[in-house]
């Protein structure tokens, strides 16, 4: 291996947040031979039905748009028409169609926007069924004036010896391509029987999908990484759901606390919490840091507090957990509103749903409000989903995002680890006619032993 190819892989971000927790930060990209650009392969595996190309497609996309070049589709089972039929389906891999079939014309270089170009492979007789094919599919895009950095070949399989039948001669040469060429290349493989293939020998990352559910999984589909060469990563299994928005891949809730978590923005020192509405609470202690705020109130009293969040505005941005709400998602200005009301609402899914504000969301998220996490007590699983819900404190804490929730009912297990984990509790109580409400707050933690109580204006 060469000088240059012996430096630290490059972390590409898959888009796809799930995924990119999972695979330490996304896929590794490597300039493995001196004149060529940097390349990655990745083999998606798993039985009909379990999302395959639909992954490889965003994959491809994401990778296509990091990289700024063309993607190269080559089709052994699925027809060209069909793969476009697939991309129009999603919001992430709309842009790439109409599907470019041959003959290429000659066009200008790659300026804005990738391409997909697409192509049935003639599969040849002997020892290598694809090699030519493949070179003469990328020479033709090479001449008609494109930069491809995507190889996608859909699918391997053992009806016609590409599965885990074919030869570690053929899967080492389509890794050897990707490497010359400096491509990021995807290959899908059918998987009939449960047994490793030269596929999995032959790429830097294997991701297999099943499509079967289980006792012990809240999915249809689960992934696991069954190999990340050159990167940490969290086997899973973990959840997967495919939606008109996209693939999402959930991971298991125990993932989001490992080293590897390259989601979230770095940990960083918490900042004093500002409250313009309310100084007469904090100006004895100007230089506290609540990064954590328990409240207690029940109706109008609890629509005064609310103030101590201050105002969202366009750099400031706030997310609202409400588990009153059945609507997945609402955006009001610069404020979303995650609905947890949903019953069986999985605790993967509630993490990736704050993790993906966070991550993917316009302008920092400086707070986080979680509306009155009671009705958790009927869930179908309430001890996981608090579980979730700790874990998402913890690490949003960790990064300063500050935090504040609010309950009406003063017992149960999420009270109790709120009480436990907040720097502060505020105690408001209904008015009197034609008065603001009475507000109290008490430090919990620290130096000092402060409790005072003060009127909202």
């Amino acid at each position: 291996m060469s000088d240059a190819a012996s430096k630290e892989a490059r972390i590409a971000p898959t888009g796809i947040v799930g995924l990119d927790l999972v695979l330490g930060g996304g896929l590794r990209l490597l300039k493995r031979i001196a004149d060529a650009d940097e390349s990655a392969s990745v083999l998606i595996r798993g039985p009909a039905g379990s999302g395959k190309t639909v992954l490889a497609t965003h994959l491809a996309a994401a990778m296509a748009r990091t990289l700024r070049g063309d993607i190269a589709y080559a089709c052994i089972e699925l027809l060209p028409r069909e793969l476009q039929a697939q991309l129009a389906n999603f919001d992430a891999t709309r842009s790439f169609t109409p599907v470019r079939v041959a003959p290429f014309e000659a066009q200008a270089p790659y300026r804005d926007d990738p391409m997909l170009f697409s192509v049935m492979l003639d599969l040849a007789q002997g020892e290598d069924p694809i090699g030519a094919s493949l070179l003469a599919f990328l020479d033709a895009l090479d001449d008609s004036g494109r930069r491809v950095r995507v190889l996608v070949i859909d699918s391997l399989s053992d009806d016609h010896g590409l599965g885990a039948g074919v030869s570690r001669a053929v899967a080492d040469g389509v890794a050897k391509l990707a490497a010359e060429r400096g491509l990021v290349t995807i290959l899908v493989e059918e998987r009939a029987i449960d047994r490793l293939s030269p596929w999995c020998f032959a790429v830097d990352t294997v991701l297999e999908l099943d499509g079967t559910a289980t006792e012990s999984s809240r999915f249809d589909r689960t992934l696991t990484v069954r190999k990340h060469r050159f990167g940490a990563t969290d086997g899973g299994p973990h959840g997967v759901e495919i939606t008109a928005e996209g693939f999402s891949v959930l991971p298991r809730v125990d993932a989001w606390m490992r080293p590897l978590n390259a989601v979230l923005p770095s940990p960083k020192e918490q900042q004093p919490w500002r409250m313009p509405n309310v100084q007469a609470l904090v100006s004895r202690v100007p230089d506290r840091v609540l990064g954590f705020v328990l409240v207690e109130a029940q109706g109008l009293a609890w629509l005064a507090v609310r103030d101590l969040l201050g105002d969202a505005t366009e750099t400031r941005r706030r997310i609202v957990l409400d588990f009153t709400v059945p609507v997945p998602r609402q955006r009001m200005g610069t404020q979303v509103i995650l609905g947890a009301a949903n019953p069986r609402l999985a605790p993967e899914a509630l993490m990736l749903s704050i993790a993906r504000e966070v991550h993917e969301g316009q302008g920092a998220v400086e707070s986080v409000e979680i509306r009155d996490p009671a009705p958790l007590a009927a869930h179908a699983t309430p001890d996981a989903v608090l579980r979730a819900l700790q874990m998402m404190v913890f690490l949003l804490r960790r990064v300063g995002i500050k935090i504040v929730a609010h309950t009406s009912v003063m017992n149960g297990p999420h009270f109790a680890y709120f009480r436990a984990h907040a720097d502060a509790q505020v105690f408001a109580r209904e008015p009197n006619t034609g008065t603001a409400p009475n507000v109290e707050l008490r430090l919990l933690k620290g130096a000092g032993n402060y409790a005072w109580r003060a009127g909202l204006s």
